[in-house]
């Protein structure tokens, strides 16, 4: 994910600013964190906090969020907020029960969020990722598959954006 972001970078920077994950999480924030959402972390996603601590515009307008930002903080209230209100204005009927979502990655320019599904079912140690904007839009078996079609995400808009000439938008 790092290369296909520097790739981003080099190609389109005006649209797509260098950004790097921060270094891995260690075992007293990952502690912290299990403990500010009173159940432990998924086993996937604590694997890769481990190797990326949050990510400020890691991919599409959002932030992988850190173990520190897991139940608190701007970004985590923001995602709060935004899941209860496509709760309260949507028709939830066949969606995941709100209370066991956890936002794993936020946008801090629009109100789409990415969260764990808890009670979802587990595959590979891992539980569901969700992709709300308004409404649950995609769904991912765990945060291996999720991270991995971020990837694929990353590749396709690169490869638009070299066709573009570096431009994000068709002259």
């Amino acid at each position: 994910m790092v290369k296909a972001s520097m790739r981003l970078t080099q190609a389109a920077p005006a649209a797509y600013p260098l950004s790097v994950p921060h270094i891995g999480a260690g075992d007293e924030s990952i502690t912290a964190a299990a403990a500010r959402l009173g159940k432990p972390l998924d086993r996937q996603h604590e694997t890769l906090l481990r190797f990326a601590n949050g990510w400020e515009s890691a991919f599409l307008s959002g932030n992988l969020l850190s173990a520190e930002e897991l139940g608190q903080g701007l970004l985590w209230a923001e995602a709060e907020q935004s899941l209860d209100a496509f709760y309260d204005e949507g028709d939830s009927a066949g969606w995941p029960a709100r209370d066991e979502l956890v936002p794993i990655h936020v946008s801090p320019y629009d109100t789409d969020v990415m969260a764990l599904w808890m009670g979802g079912p587990v595959t590979e140690n891992g539980h569901p990722v969700v992709y709300f904007s308004g409404e649950p839009i995609d769904l991912w078996p765990n945060v291996c598959e999720w991270w991995l079609a971020m990837l694929v995400l990353q590749e396709k808009t690169l490869e638009h954006v070299t066709k573009l000439g570096g431009q994000t938008t068709a002259p």
